[in-house]
């Protein structure tokens, strides 16, 4: 039986686990009744474990994300998964550092690699968001195992891939879309981030969905740079392209689209789903801006493959498949009112 295991069958974190093996930091005695019963129905020697700390030494993981002040709080959310997991890992030989870029500028991403390299970071937890640009970021860090948290790059080989699955994400936005508006006759996808693999994946979906099961409405995929004139911007687009029943927004800006609709005096023609449950878009949805919002669970994603290279570095411990499993979350305004 591995720690982990046992952490999950006492309901406790494999931090806990350690100290009561250990017999070092303060544990409740109801968890250490818990866990020395499933240690003895098991016949886990502790010994093993100790061994499996092949080195007395420091691992270092290395976080290259957007900084955290971007895109609405989006990116706080993975790193509040990060700092959970380093709570539990404190007394684990790991720490976490980060390094932070800016999708508006690839020059960045090698510069962010820079830093951690010179860190000795022994493992990195990534946001692949500029591909070209992150694969040679990562072909530079000497091939230290790497984990993929908000989005992939299919010709690459992470340790694990908690990022979600977007062509379904896509699919499960059209169906909304489709009981939403039964009758639309026109919808759009919109791509603020023209080099964003997981927003293109995330449109795929929703057009292959659409084109599969309502071939009578007429799918279009748009990129619109959200950073300035986007007012303008739509009502250009809008004439160009003609008013849509419908706009589904691959990622966080939901709310940014919805507030000029809103101020055009098109909300009420045009359903809006969105993506990313951060606290812009949940007001949008209690505020009826939006209609729906699909939700990825980033601190989760960093969460587990913050404890997957834990367990890689420290046990030893690959794990059993590449790609994570991270759900897709629906949430309208009835359930979004905290």
């Amino acid at each position: 039986m591995k720690i982990s295991e046992i952490a999950e069958r006492a309901g406790v974190s494999i931090g806990t686990v350690d100290r009561v093996l250990h017999n070092r930091g303060r544990v409740s005695q109801e968890n250490i009744d818990r866990i020395m019963a499933i240690v003895r129905e098991s016949g886990y020697e502790p010994n093993h474990y100790a061994r499996s700390l092949r080195q007395n030494r420091e691992y270092v993981i290395g976080v290259m994300i957007p900084a955290l002040g971007t895109e609405y709080g989006y990116w706080t959310q993975v790193s509040e998964g990060i700092e959970r997991a380093g709570g539990e890992l404190r007394t684990m030989q790991i720490r976490f550092v980060f390094s932070f870029f800016d999708r508006y500028d690839p020059a960045s991403v090698s510069l962010s690699a820079r830093s951690l390299a010179d860190q000795h970071a022994d493992a990195l937890i990534v946001a692949p968001l500029l591909g070209d640009e992150m694969r040679s970021a990562i072909a530079s860090m000497s091939g230290i195992p790497y984990a993929f948290v908000d989005s992939s790059l299919p010709d690459m080989k992470p340790v694990v891939d908690f990022s979600q699955n977007p062509i379904a994400a896509g699919a499960v936005a059209a169906r909304l879309m489709h009981l939403l508006r039964p009758s639309a006759r026109s919808v759009m996808t919109i791509q603020p981030h023209k080099k964003a693999f997981n927003g293109e994946m995330r449109a795929q979906g929703f057009i292959e969905w659409m084109r599969a099961n309502a071939d009578d409405v007429d799918v279009r995929q748009m990129h619109l740079d959200i950073r300035e004139h986007l007012r303008a911007s739509l009502e250009d687009l809008f004439s160009r392209e003609g008013i849509p029943d419908g706009v589904f927004v691959v990622n966080d800006a939901s709310h940014i689209i919805a507030g000029e609709l809103v101020a055009l005096g098109l909300k009420e023609r045009i359903a809006v789903i969105g993506f990313d449950m951060v606290d812009d878009n949940r007001k949008a949805l209690v505020d009826g801006h939006v209609d729906a919002i699909i939700s990825q669970r980033p601190s989760d994603q960093a969460y587990e493959a913050a404890m997957t290279l834990y367990r890689l570095l420290v046990l030893g411990q690959r794990p059993d498949a590449v790609m994570g499993h991270t759900p897709i979350d629906i949430f309208i305004k009835e359930n979004s009112m905290e």
